[in-house]
C-alpha cells in the first residue's frame, strides 16, 4: 500500500541482438512480476491485471512462438488471476482462450479497448468528389498488413482505377519486423501511396479519407485507430482477426475481409469506393457503435466499477449500507428507487457461480441495483454476498418458499419504482461490460415490453448443449408482436429468465409472474404480454453466458415438467400453436449441426430427443 509498481520500461533491460525474441513477451512480463510483487511485498493488495492483447505468442505459428507458448501458459494459469485479483481483456475471444487454458478463476472482465474521445474525434463528411480516398494508420510493421495494402494499391492502380491512397505512421527502427524508411519512400515515389509519416493530428488525417483500412494479419486487442475511424463515421474495411471482428460485424458497420488476401482487400476497396450509399451506411452504423459503447466516458466507467469493487468497504460503512438496503427491499411506493434498473439474481448453492455473476455485472457501464435472493445456501452464498459486494442487495428466503415464478414475482412486487426490471440465474454470467446497456437498447421501441438476451455457451460446454445455444438464440435481431405468431408460432412469446429484461408497465399489464408453475414462467408472460398489446424484442448482440450439460435424466426431468406445464396451461397452444414443431425442427437441426464428421453422436441424439419426447408428452398427461 502506497507504493505503485511500475513495469513499463521492462522491455529495456533486453536492448541487445535478442531483443526480438524477447518483446514477445512484454505484457506477459509485466503481468508476471507485478503480481508478483504484489504477493511477496504486500499479499493482501488486490491485484487488476489488464493484458491488451494476447499477440504473438498466441498467433504466431513460428518456432520462437511454438517453443514460448507451452510455457507462457503454465506461467499465465499461476500469476495472471490469483485469488482476489480481476483480468481486464480488450475482447472476448481472449478472455475465452485464457478460460480454456485454466488461467482464470473468476470469469475475468471485457472491457472494449480504451475508448474514443467523441468531442476530439467528431463526425465529419465525406470529402467530395474525386478521387476517392483510401487511408491506412498504423505502426509501419509487417504484421499491420502494410504489403498487403501496397499490393492491394498496385493491383488497382494497374486497373486504371483512380483512387488515392494514403499511408500514415512512423518507422518503428526497433521493432524485428519493420517496414523500412527506404521501401516507404520507394511506393511514395512511385506514385502507389502517399506516405505522411508519423502523424499527431488523426482526426484531421481521418477526416481526409472516404474509407479507412487496416489489413492487420495481427492478432490485436481492440485497436484504437479503428475506434477512431468509427467515431469519424468512415467505412471501414479490416481483417477477421481477433480484436478486429469484435469491432466490426461485416455489412452492418464495416466490411471484413481474409488476412493477408490481396485479392479480397483490392475488391473491397473497389465495391465500397464506388458505392456511396454504401459508405454512409458503415459509416453511420460504426458513429453509433462507438456512441453506444466506446466513448471515452463509458470505458472509464466501466473501469472505475471494477477497482471501486476491489476497495473494502469499512465495516461501520458496511454495517450501514446493510441496514438501508435491507430497508430499501421492502420499499412501498412511496419510495422511489433510486436507479431505473433493478437486477435480480435468484440463488442456491452455487456460490462461485453467483460470484462471475456478480463481478460481471460490477463491471457494467451504467447504473443499476442488484438484489440477489437466496433460498437458504448452505455453501456460504450470503457470506460471500455480504463480504464481497456490500453495494448489492441480499434477501434470504426458506428453500421451501422458492418458486420459479413465485420468487420473481415477489422481488417484482416487494420492489417497485424502477422503469426495467432484469432477472438473470446465478449459473449465466455478462459477456462484456456493456452487455446490460446492449440488452437495454432494444426498449427504445416503445411498443417493446420484453427484451430476450442473446446467450452463448460457456467454455465447458458440450457438442448438444452448443448446439442448444445455437438453435435458440441465433445471432438475428428481431421484435416479436402478435401478428407474427402465425409465421413463427410458440417461438413468438419465447423468452428466457437466464437473462432477459421486462419494461415494468409491460409486466404488470401482462398480470405478472405466475406463482404456481415449475418451469416457463417466462413463456407465460410472454404470451399474456403479446396479448396484452406489447412486443417482444430479442437482441442478436451477445448478452450472457448460458449453458447446460444435461444427461439423458436430467433432460427426462426437466422435460417433464416442461409438459406439465404445457398441459396445465393449455391457452397458450390455442392462441400460438403447440411446441411439437419445434421439438421436431429442433432434433434435425441437432443432426445436422452434427454433420457426418460426428456421426458416432448421432444414437446418442437420437436417443436423447426420443426422452425428451417422451417425458414431454408424459407430463403433459400427468400435470
Amino acid at each position: 500500500p502506497g507504493n505503485v509498481w511500475d513495469f513499463g520500461h521492462l522491455p529495456k533491460l533486453w536492448r541487445s541482438k535478442s531483443e526480438s525474441y524477447m518483446r514477445v513477451l512484454h505484457f506477459k512480463l509485466e503481468t508476471a512480476l507485478g503480481t508478483i510483487a504484489v504477493l511477496l511485498g504486500s499479499p493482501g493488495t488486490k491485484v487488476v491485471n489488464a493484458p491488451v492483447g494476447l499477440g504473438y505468442v498466441f498467433a504466431g505459428e513460428d518456432r520462437k512462438a511454438r517453443l514460448i507458448r507451452p510455457l507462457l501458459r503454465k506461467a499465465l494459469r499461476h500469476l495472471l488471476n490469483p485469488r482476489g485479483s480481476v483480468v481486464i481483456f480488450e475482447n472476448t475471444e481472449d478472455l475465452c482462450e485464457l478460460q480454456q487454458i485454466g488461467a482464470l478463476r473468476g470469469g475475468g472482465i471485457v472491457i472494449k479497448g480504451a475508448g474514443v474521445n467523441l468531442e476530439e474525434f467528431p463526425r465529419q463528411q465525406e470529402p467530395v468528389g474525386e478521387p476517392i480516398t483510401v487511408l491506412l494508420a498504423a505502426r509501419m510493421i509487417e504484421e499491420k498488413g502494410i504489403r498487403v495494402y501496397i499490393a492491394a494499391a498496385s493491383a488497382l492502380r494497374a486497373e486504371g482505377r483512380s483512387y488515392r491512397f494514403l499511408l500514415a505512421g512512423g518507422v518503428d527502427h526497433q521493432h524485428s519486423a519493420a517496414i523500412s524508411e527506404a521501401d516507404l519512400k520507394s511506393w511514395h515515389a512511385a506514385g502507389i501511396v502517399e506516405w505522411l509519416g508519423d502523424r499527431h493530428d488523426m482526426s484531421a488525417v481521418i477526416g481526409q479519407c472516404n474509407i479507412f483500412c487496416l489489413p492487420t494479419w495481427h492478432r490485436e486487442g481492440i485497436p484504437k485507430v479503428l475506434l477512431e475511424a468509427m467515431a469519424t463515421g468512415r467505412a471501414i474495411i479490416t481483417t477477421n482477426v481477433v480484436g478486429c471482428r469484435e469491432l466490426i460485424q461485416h455489412n452492418k458497420n464495416g466490411w471484413l475481409v481474409p488476412p493477408r488476401d490481396v485479392s479480397a482487400l483490392a475488391d473491397a476497396i473497389d465495391r465500397i469506393a464506388k458505392d456511396v450509399q454504401l459508405r454512409r451506411k458503415l459509416g453511420t452504423a460504426a458513429r453509433r457503435d462507438v456512441e453506444r459503447n466506446y466513448s471515452s466516458e463509458q470505458v472509464c466507467r466501466q473501469t472505475l466499477r471494477v477497482f471501486k469493487g476491489l476497495v473494502p468497504v469499512p465495516e461501520h460503512n458496511r454495517r450501514q449500507k446493510w441496514r438501508s438496503n435491507t430497508a430499501s427491499s421492502r420499499n412501498s411506493n412511496a419510495n422511489a428507487a433510486r436507479n431505473t434498473v433493478l437486477c435480480i439474481v435468484p440463488s442456491y448453492n452455487g456460490r462461485n457461480d453467483l460470484e462471475r455473476l456478480l463481478r460481471s455485472m460490477a463491471a457494467q457501464d451504467i447504473e443499476h441495483d442488484v438484489l440477489v435472493i437466496d433460498s437458504s445456501s448452505s455453501d456460504g452464498s450470503a457470506a460471500m454476498v455480504n463480504a464481497l459486494f456490500p453495494e448489492v442487495r441480499l434477501q434470504v428466503i426458506e428453500k421451501a418458499d422458492f418458486g420459479h415464478g413465485k420468487t420473481r414475482e415477489m422481488a417484482f412486487r416487494q420492489n417497485p419504482g424502477y422503469t426495467f426490471y432484469v432477472y438473470v440465474t446465478q449459473d449465466a454470467y455478462f459477456s462484456s461490460a456493456n452487455s446490460l446497456r446492449n440488452l437495454l437498447n432494444a426498449f427504445e421501441e416503445s411498443r417493446v415490453g420484453a427484451v430476450c438476451g442473446r446467450q452463448i455457451p460457456h467454455l465447458d460446454a458440450n457438442i448438444f448443449a452448443k448446439f442448444s445455444r445455437y438453435f435458440n438464440y441465433p445471432p438475428v435481431s428481431q421484435v416479436r408482436c402478435l401478428d407474427d405468431r402465425k409465421k413463427l408460432g410458440i417461438k413468438t412469446a419465447f423468452l428466457s429468465d437466464s437473462c432477459s429484461a421486462y419494461r415494468a408497465d409491460a409486466l404488470r399489464d401482462a398480470g405478472g409472474f405466475p406463482e404456481d408453475v415449475k418451469v416457463s414462467e417466462d413463456l407465460y408472460v410472454g404470451a399474456k404480454m403479446l396479448l396484452a398489446g406489447w412486443c417482444i424484442a430479442y437482441s442478436e448482440t451477445p448478452i450472457c453466458y448460458h449453458s447446460h450439460n444435461y444427461s439423458i435424466k436430467q433432460e427426462v426431468k426437466r422435460y417433464r415438467d416442461i409438459g406439465a406445464f404445457h398441459g396445465s396451461q393449455k391457452w397458450i397452444a390455442r392462441e400460438f400453436g403447440g411446441a411439437g414443431g419445434e421439438g421436431l425442427r429442433y432434433a434435425i437441426g441437432e443432426l445436422k449441426f452434427l454433420g457426418w464428421r460426428r456421426i458416432s453422436l448421432w444414437p446418442v441424439s437420437m436417443a436423447r430427443n426420443a426422452a425428451k419426447y417422451i417425458a414431454f408428452h408424459y407430463g403433459y398427461i400427468h400435470k
